[in-house]
């Protein structure tokens, strides 16, 4: 498995403020966030071909959420879209998804309208898995 050494460039964007992006579709905006949800898309690509382990996405998704950012929860619903089913495929992926899940619903009133509608949607994604 590999051990992410990516990880670091969304440890120093977050903890800079380099990624706070405002809460809006204009282009500037999505530009700024293109590199971080590109990172996570390809992230869990890796994950459910097998060359990431479970333990490397519950380290990724416990720093974006440690982080705040509705940027970093962003990422993480973008993460878990893409790789939600391989994770509920064994038990410790399952705990992981269970408890990102709670935590994104429970932080949910904190983030933008955007973002409130990208968890509800992975919640019904869940549901109707």
């Amino acid at each position: 498995k590999l051990p992410l050494a990516g990880l670091h460039f969304f440890d120093a964007a977050l903890a800079s403020g380099a990624a706070q992006v405002p809460d809006c579709q204009s282009e500037a905006a999505e530009e700024k966030k293109a590199p971080y949800v590109g990172f996570l898309k390809l992230v869990a690509g890796l994950f459910v071909r097998g060359v990431v382990g479970v333990a490397q996405i519950e380290s990724l998704v416990t720093g974006l959420m440690n982080q705040g950012a509705p940027l970093g929860a962003e990422c993480v619903v973008e993460l878990l879209r893409n790789s939600a089913w391989t994770l509920d495929q064994c038990p410790r992926g399952r705990e992981v998804l269970q408890s990102t899940m709670t935590l994104l619903t429970e932080r949910k009133a904190s983030y933008p309208s955007r973002i409130r509608f990208l968890i509800c949607d992975l919640e019904e994604l869940k549901l109707n898995k």
